[in-house]
């Protein structure tokens, strides 16, 4: 996995989706630092699940297997019915 998204980087895919559920925080935080291409440069996103009791826990751990300071784009992977989903949605 790592050498395919070292590849995609090199052909310029710069926006790397990744979360702790599909378990592959650590081989993109690794292709990002063997890339050689600046942090700055990347669009990274990773999710937490829902029913996580630390949230902020849960981010360092994210970030602490992406080998980042910070990621671009954090989703809470929350699954959402009822009149909350009514309300997000305006219907």
């Amino acid at each position: 996995m790592v050498d395919s998204i070292k590849a995609a980087i090199k052909l310029g895919y710069h926006h790397l989706d990744g979360a702790e559920v599909y378990q592959t925080e650590e081989e993109l935080g690794l292709a990002i630092k063997e890339s050689g291409v600046p942090r700055e440069k990347l669009i990274v996103t990773t999710k937490v699940i829902t029913n996580i009791a630390d949230i902020p826990r849960a981010i360092d751990t994210s970030l602490q297997k992406l080998q980042l300071d910070y990621v671009d784009l954090l989703v809470n992977l929350n699954e959402c019915d009822g009149p909350e989903l009514t309300m997000i949605l305006g219907t």
